[in-house]
């Protein structure tokens, strides 16, 4: 395109030229058309000339034009003077210009043509160039493809051969894996089968336990059966009734234990436990009643004896009336000798006297027995005295309880080799019941979990790991529930439904953490039972306030306002447990229910205590009354207000009428007492769980 533009501008350029001696050119050209016009014989011009067939002709026209043309400027540099005839010469003109036109056009074809075949070429020299590069990048590309196919199939065979060695790897795991799931598979059943006959081992020696216990039942009765004096054995098998009861109750739950599949070896320890204190009470029987027979065979001799000496007497008492009746034959018989006939058959129908029954003061010391605590035999000795004798005799079993189940594990918690394993327990067991709180039931869900998980081993530190374990772990959790009453509760009451709620869900899962919480309970403060332990003669201050449930500390008593205090917490604590909600997916029956209050108010109420107990009587009623009052108007309408208007009208007045008693306590009790009645209600304890919170 370039050079046909250069071609174009030349052009104009001859044709610039031409014109400027436009004169001259006209006439020599027309001088030389009119030579040439016999000599042209076709089209020259326009569309339908052909130049290609007569190319030697033009050029030589052309050759002939120029050379005039030039002739003409030689001859001619001035311009001529305008011809004469201006149509002739507009029209030569005319014909010289359109064949210089002709002329630039054949020649611009021409240079066309040569730019174009050049082009074309060019074209070529390039397509082939191209041609041999493509040739050449395409040598290159099948080169790199094959080098890339190369490399691609070398890693995708590495890859291959990688994965190959993975799935062998991990075919190998499984296969490990499998044999490691069947070698566990094979544990646990193995595992299981040892518990399943260590389970039947025991259950077996359970019902050997159980026949024992009835063995010895059947001896005892036997023994009392067998007994010469009928009257003194039924007393001695009275006094050991109630112990017997108590041992056949416990068996009897270790049995349903068994039946249940929830047997433990410290439950086969209480049995054995049982089974000793049968036999101490069956010996104790077999030597009451050898010294009963002893007595009574040594007063059948006596008797004998007197017997035997009076038929002695009558007989020379007949002898010596014979002997005078033979000496007077003749006489009758005097008044005095039928007298004498009449005292000596009297003599002889005179029986002696029973001994005195001496049974009563040995039955209660057998009945302490059963642990090593003075001042429980002291209570014992005093039971005859005590106005409530059932509520003496559960205090009496809480201490016994506490002493036979914490020797269980007597040797364990002495062991050095299980302090780091009583450490983990105590710290497992400090944390869930520290931080129970009543913010939700998904956090009192969880604490229980933990606890009751722990109490079946199913946690860390797993508690059956040793034997003592179980009952090592479950008698820290009932001291650390306590403890939450005399410190948490009795500075924050609210606190206690939480705990209760949690504590009531793993007494229904453990029936023994009941028991054990309950002795704990009654030991600390036995005014739960209720019991108003009486001052023993000879007994120091420091045993008798310890047995009202104060504290020591370096020899000093406890602060009354403290103990009032610590003594209130455990009672909120206890009466929280009474009324705790159970869980939605729990059982559905209270461990230590509504009835409990009930008895406990009774039993208060038919007891005036003395003026050293008027105090903490009227704290714990006002307790109980502010945490279990209203679901006890609820179970009980008609008889509840009646036994708050006995409490206001009688207990009160005679509780007030014990000289120097005023202040505080008295004067709560009164007043809520007062309003209770006025309002014919008590309202919900602050704190209490709604419904179904958990």
């Amino acid at each position: 395109m370039v050079s046909l533009v250069n071609m174009s501008d030349e052009s104009i350029q001859n044709i610039n030229d031409i014109t400027t001696n436009f004169e001259s050119l006209r006439v020599a050209a027309l001088k030389r058309a009119s030579k040439l016009s016999g000599s042209i014989n076709s089209v020259t011009i326009g569309p339908d000339s052909s130049p290609e067939k007569d190319n030697n002709s033009i050029e030589n026209i052309e050759n002939e034009i120029n050379n005039c043309n030039i002739d003409v400027l030689k001859k001619n540099p001035e311009p001529s003077q305008p011809p004469k005839q201006n149509a002739s010469s507009r029209s030569t003109i005319t014909f010289s210009i359109k064949k210089i036109l002709l002329e630039n056009e054949i020649q611009r074809r021409e240079e066309v043509r040569k730019a174009i075949e050049k082009k074309k070429q060019d074209m070529e020299k390039t397509e082939k160039a191209l041609q041999e590069e493509m040739a050449i990048l395409r040598e290159i590309l099948v080169t790199k493809r094959e080098r890339e196919e190369a490399a691609e199939l070398e890693r995708l065979e590495a890859e291959e051969e990688k994965l190959a060695q993975q799935n062998e790897i991990k075919r190998k795991h499984e296969q490990q894996l499998h044999a490691q799931r069947l070698q566990e598979r094979k544990e646990r059943f193995e595992r299981e089968a040892e518990e399943h006959r260590k389970l039947k081992e025991l259950e077996a020696v359970i019902e050997k336990m159980k026949s024992k216990f009835s063995g010895r039942c059947r001896d005892i009765k036997l023994l009392s059966k067998m007994c010469n004096d009928k009257n003194a054995a039924n007393i001695i098998f009275n006094s050991i009734l109630n112990t017997l009861k108590e041992l056949s109750n416990q068996l009897e739950s270790i049995c349903e234990k068994a039946r249940k599949g929830d047997l433990t070896p410290t439950d086969v320890a209480i049995g054995e436990q049982i089974l000793q204190q049968t036999d101490k009470v069956f010996q104790y029987c077999k030597t009451e009643i050898s010294q009963i027979d002893a007595r009574y065979e040594e007063a059948i001799a006596k008797r004998k004896q007197e017997m035997e000496a009076a038929e002695a007497y009558a007989q020379a008492e007949a002898a010596k009336i014979q002997t005078q009746i033979q000496i007077s034959e003749q006489n009758q018989p005097v008044p005095e000798n039928k007298s004498n006939v009449d005292n000596v058959n009297s003599m002889n129908a005179r029986l002696p006297e029973t001994p005195p029954n001496e049974t009563t003061l040995q039955t209660n010391e057998a009945g302490a027995t059963t642990t090593d605590s003075s001042s429980v035999e002291t209570v014992i000795e005093e039971s005859d005295t005590y106005p409530d004798h059932e509520s003496l005799q559960i205090y009496v079993r809480a201490r016994t309880f506490l002493d036979s189940y914490t020797a269980l594990y007597h040797n364990f918690v002495r062991s050095p080799a299980t302090k780091q394993f009583r450490f983990d327990c105590q710290k497992a067991i400090n944390i869930p019941i520290n931080t129970i709180s009543s913010v939700s039931g998904a956090h009192l869900k969880e604490k229980y979990e933990k606890l009751k998980f722990l109490l079946e081993g199913k946690a860390s530190p797993n508690v059956n790991e040793h034997p003592e374990g179980p009952a090592f772990c479950k008698n820290l959790l009932a001291k650390n529930i306590v403890n939450q009453g005399e410190t948490l509760v009795s500075s924050k009451p609210e606190m206690a439904f939480g705990i209760a709620a949690v504590i009531a869900a793993l007494c229904c899962d453990f029936p023994d953490l009941l028991e054990l919480l309950l002795a704990h309970f009654r030991t600390i403060c036995p005014y739960i039972i209720p019991v108003f332990l009486p001052r023993i003669q000879d007994q120091s201050n420091e045993d008798y306030y310890k047995s009202l449930g104060y504290k020591y500390i370096d020899g000093n008593v406890e602060k009354h306002d403290k103990f009032l205090n610590r003594m209130s917490g455990i009672m909120r604590l206890y009466a929280s447990i009474i009324v705790a909600r159970l869980r939605k997916n729990g059982p559905q029956k209270h461990p230590h229910g509504l009835n409990n209050a009930w008895r406990w108010l009774a039993a208060t109420l038919n007891f005036i205590p003395k003026p050293e107990h008027v105090d903490v009587t009227a704290t714990l009623i006002l307790d109980m009354l502010e945490v279990c009052g209203s679901s006890l108007w609820q179970a009980f309408p008609k008889q509840f207000p009646k036994l708050l208007k006995l409490l206001i009208e009688q207990y009160h007045p005679q509780v007030q009428g014990h000289e120097g008693i005023c202040g505080g306590p008295m004067t709560r009790l009164q007043k809520f007492l007062e309003d209770c009645i006025s309002q014919n209600s008590i309202p919900e304890p602050v704190g209490q769980l709604p419904m179904a919170v958990w």
